[in-house]
């Protein structure tokens, strides 16, 4: 039972167990398991045919570049697009990135529209 809770032993249990009642952060619940959701007989034909046409590489698309899945989501706002072909090539984080928006154009920083 230990084991299947994550702990490598039944010490282990007893030892974190115990630990956490002398700190006084031990919490007692009792947790069910919630009852599976029956599928109706349209939605299981439905995943069936997702996982069949996944399998078969139908309907479904990649991409290698981040560029390439906005261009795929029809992501069209030009500003956003440069500051991250910007913060790509400079490796800038989040912060700095607003900072450079808002210093340039005297906004708030804008990530997406």
């Amino acid at each position: 039972m230990a084991i299947s809770q994550g702990f490598s032993s039944l010490q282990e249990a007893i030892r974190v167990i115990l630990h956490k009642f002398v700190k006084g952060t031990l919490s007692v619940g009792v947790y069910t398991e919630p009852a599976p959701i029956q599928l109706s007989a349209k939605a299981i034909k439905r995943y069936d045919q997702m996982t069949k046409d996944y399998e078969n590489g139908k309907n479904y698309t990649t991409a290698n570049s981040v560029e390439e899945l906005m261009e795929q989501l029809g992501y069209e706002n030009k500003k956003a697009q440069k500051v991250h072909k910007e913060f790509s090539s400079k490796n800038l984080t989040k912060s700095k990135i607003g900072k450079k928006i808002s210093k340039s154009s005297r906004t708030a920083p804008v990530y997406a529209e």
